[in-house]
C-alpha cells in the first residue's frame, strides 16, 4: 500500500474516534454505584436479615444465596460469632451495582474496633435478599 493511503487512513480512523469518543464516554456505567437511602425498605430488609443473622447462624443457609462461595459463608460465620448477641447494627451505606445489593454495616457497641464490614446480597427466587458475599 501506497503512504498517501496509509496517511488517509490513519487520519480517518483519528477522526473517527475523536468524533465518537465523546458518545463512548458519555455513555452509562452499570457497575457504577447507584446510592440507596439508609431509610429505603431494601436497606431496612438488608439490616434486618444480618440482625437475624447475628441472633443465630442455625438458618443461615435460608439467608444465604446458594451461589455463594464456601468462604463467604465462612466469613459471614466468622463475623456473626465476632458480633454479640443483641448488638445494636448500623448502617453505613448502602448501593446497588447492576443486580447486586452492598451494604457497610458496624456494630456501634464495639468501640474499640469499629470496623465496617460490606456485605454483597442478590434478589432470590421469591424477590427477597439473600448473602452472597462479604468484605472486611
Amino acid at each position: 500500500m501506497k503512504t498517501p493511503y496509509v496517511i488517509l487512513i490513519i487520519t480517518g480512523l483519528a477522526v473517527a474516534g475523536w468524533q465518537l469518543w465523546p458518545m463512548a464516554k458519555d455513555a452509562p456505567n452499570k457497575y457504577e454505584p447507584q446510592p440507596v437511602a439508609l431509610d429505603s425498605d431494601e436497606a431496612g430488609n438488608a439490616l434486618a436479615l444480618l440482625s437475624r443473622v447475628v441472633e443465630s447462624t442455625n438458618n443461615l443457609d435460608q439467608y444465604m444465596s446458594p451461589k455463594a462461595p464456601p468462604m463467604a459463608r465462612l466469613e459471614v460465620l466468622k463475623w456473626a460469632s465476632q458480633v454479640r448477641n443483641g448488638a445494636k447494627l448500623e448502617l453505613e451505606e448502602a448501593t446497588w451495582r447492576d443486580s447486586y445489593f452492598s451494604v457497610g454495616v458496624k456494630c456501634a457497641d464495639h468501640k474499640t474496633n469499629p470496623t465496617t464490614h460490606f456485605f454483597y446480597m442478590a434478589k432470590g427466587p421469591e424477590e427477597k435478599l439473600q448473602l452472597i458475599g462479604v468484605r472486611n
